[in-house]
């Protein structure tokens, strides 16, 4: 008399688990391209209206760098920017692991838009128009050097900077 049962076999154990290990890794290194790709769509992306500046003088450089390390910082604090921009060590040490350089160009030295501090990134229907930072950019020809939400910079006069300062950043009209 056959039996109807089926020997068990740890062989096909030992592959089921092997190959549920190798999904799992997969997942786990495609999360970062994952979320980049989401903070690339929540941005706009490439396809903005809005030319960066090209790189050049040291304090567009400076600009970008903060701009960068900001936007960064708060990836990895679950979107949020740092608590408190008035206590400019406690910034500083914030952010060492994403810019080491100076916060200071010659005489400029860098400005934070203090309406952000602690803010979270997706509460900005367009981070694009969102000032984190800025730096005086009379040695580059523009007023205002300013690194945006979304970690590009723009040359802006002193009247746009201030416009931009005030606006509502959730969406809302002015």
């Amino acid at each position: 008399m056959v039996s109807d049962q089926r020997k068990f076999r740890p062989e096909f154990l030992a592959t089921a688990v092997l190959i549920v290990i190798g999904i799992v890794m997969l997942a786990v290194i495609q999360l970062p391209a994952v979320r980049d790709s989401q903070f690339a769509a929540l941005t706009g992306g490439s396809g903005s209206p809005i030319t960066p500046m090209s790189s050049g003088s040291v304090e567009e450089d400076t600009v970008r760098h903060l701009s960068m390390a900001m936007v960064i910082y708060a990836s990895d604090y679950d979107d949020n920017l740092p608590p408190d921009f008035a206590d400019t060590v406690a910034l500083q040490d914030a952010l060492q692991p994403y810019h080491s350089s100076s916060w200071s160009v010659g005489s400029a030295s860098v400005e934070l838009n203090p309406r952000l501090a602690g803010e979270n990134l997706t509460m900005f229907q367009n981070p694009l128009e969102v000032p984190l930072l800025w730096i005086d950019g009379s040695s580059t020809g523009s007023d205002f050097i300013v690194g945006m939400a979304d970690g590009t910079i723009r040359s802006m006069t002193k009247a746009e900077l201030d416009d931009y300062k005030l606006m509502p950043y959730d969406g809302s009209s002015r």
